[in-house]
């Protein structure tokens, strides 16, 4: 892993997502071949456990709930709430029941998963709303996290012939909705709810979205994208434009995997449609390099027909389009094996300097204060540093969490919008200054969760 990050830094790429699986890939081991599987892709189709399978997950499933999140009948929820440190009143702080209420409570989680790998009933999302809530509060409470992001994963991708089961759930809930309608409105809960908690506990933490690379076709929508292709919007149930014009997600991956010329689902196409629907929000592209680097580039847009690859072009077309703020490029592998020389690519010429992620204006567009004491030291064995100290404040907004420092050549304007003359961004307080013959002078920003950059402070 430290191997593949540091493979990933030598490429400029100033954010990484990384993608969490339940089991070890083991195929590899002598001892063990082992991999892992969807949750899920086992399934009961029939006979005995077949129609258990469907007493469970129509009838008990719920009826357990019901008995769990009642504390007059049974404390098992409220012993969870209670361990979360929910703030309750003191004489409610206290467990009760039967030790295996834990366990049983675990074990009807676990129940709902399995169920909803299969069916992707929202009515079990639902259930499972008040454990996100507390995995989220968790995660964001105990960890010094950046975003939460999530993928394209809503309601399933369809499969020809199959209806998706939540035929009961819709006739309980539905309340007169039309299915697809009342489908977006379950995933727009989710996503509302997770803004809402982050808001409520570090407002600074962005939320982000990798959707499918089509939101609607213009045959289905006048404002649809001129494609041909799966909709997230119909197909998903995922009203993504929605949640970045709400104000729900601070910005969006859209999969933009194909070729420029792709017939049914032209990147370039999909390029400038995706940009003119930002609503304000961070827009990062989502570019598959296999498909990049296997497809000549194409002559429309200025393209140049003797290139073998279309990575110019994509950069080129991103770099033009106002609300694009840059790739992000999957999978990640595929950059430190150098498929067809995609790492010489961007560290050569592409992505050859730092750079600073764009501000998150709308979540606080107050820089921090400039650090203090800014000086040139002698460390061990006559090596230089540059050491400082950030701004004192009280307000986690305003701390300075990372730094970036800058070299110019001595009587040079001090100008920070040239990216050749970052040498680092770090969260230290000091930096070791290289050894070489030239005169220069030094300066360092501070930079605060919302990455709004501090006035220069200078040493020469």
């Amino acid at each position: 892993m430290k191997k593949f990050l540091l493979c990933l830094t030598c490429c400029c790429l100033t954010a990484t997502y990384l993608q969490a699986q339940g089991l070890t890939d083991m195929s590899h081991s002598k001892q063990a071949k082992m991999q892992n599987v969807p949750l899920g892709s086992a399934q009961w189709t029939g006979g005995f456990w077949g129609d258990r399978f469907g007493v469970f997950s129509s009838t008990s499933l719920l009826s357990m709930w019901q008995t769990w999140n009642n504390p007059a009948v049974s404390h098992g929820f409220r012993n969870f709430e209670i361990a979360a440190g929910d703030s309750v009143p003191a004489d409610d702080h206290e467990h009760w029941g039967p030790p295996f209420h834990d366990g049983d409570m675990y074990k009807w989680l676990e129940g709902v998963a399995a169920v909803y790998a299969v069916t992707r009933d929202p009515e079990l999302d639902r259930l499972m709303d008040h454990f996100i809530d507390r995995v989220v509060r968790d995660i964001i409470t105990r960890y010094d996290v950046d975003a939460i992001h999530m993928d394209d994963y809503f309601y399933p991708y369809p499969v020809e012939g199959v209806d998706f089961p939540d035929t009961t759930s819709y006739n309980l809930y539905g309340l007169g909705w039309d299915r697809g309608d009342w489908r977006r409105h379950n995933v727009d809960l989710l996503i509302e709810q997770l803004h809402n908690t982050i808001q409520e506990l570090k407002p600074w933490v962005r939320l982000g979205i990798s959707p499918f690379g089509i939101w609607r076709n213009r045959a289905s929508d006048p404002h649809g994208s001129d494609t041909n292709g799966l909709q997230c919007y119909d197909g998903l149930y995922a009203d993504c434009i929605k949640w970045t014009a709400e104000g729900w997600v601070d910005y969006q991956v859209p999969q933009l995997y194909w070729e420029l010329e792709h017939k049914r689902a032209g990147s370039l196409t999909l390029n400038h449609w995706w940009n003119d629907h930002a609503n304000g929000r961070h827009m990062y592209y989502g570019q598959a390099i296999y498909n990049i680097m296997a497809h000549r580039d194409i002559a429309l847009d200025h393209g140049d027909t003797l290139n073998p690859t279309q990575l110019e072009h994509k950069f080129r077309l991103m770099r033009q389009l106002p609300n694009v703020q840059g790739p992000c490029w999957w999978p990640g592998y595929n950059i430190t094996d150098n498929h067809k020389g995609m790492m010489d690519s961007l560290v050569t010429r592409y992505q050859s300097t730092p750079a600073l992620i764009p501000a998150y204006t709308w979540l606080d567009d107050t820089p921090p204060a400039p650090v203090t004491h800014l000086k040139q030291a002698k460390g061990k064995k006559g090596v230089k540093l540059l050491t400082w100290q950030p701004a004192s404040t009280a307000d986690p907004m305003q701390q300075a969490v990372r730094y970036v420092v800058y070299r110019f050549h001595k009587g040079e304007p001090v100008n920070l919008n040239n990216a050749a003359c970052i040498m680092a961004i770090t969260p230290q307080c000091s930096f070791t200054i290289p050894r070489d013959k030239g005169k220069w002078q030094w300066a360092v920003t501070a930079l605060d969760r919302c990455w709004n950059e501090s006035q220069p402070v200078i040493v020469k």
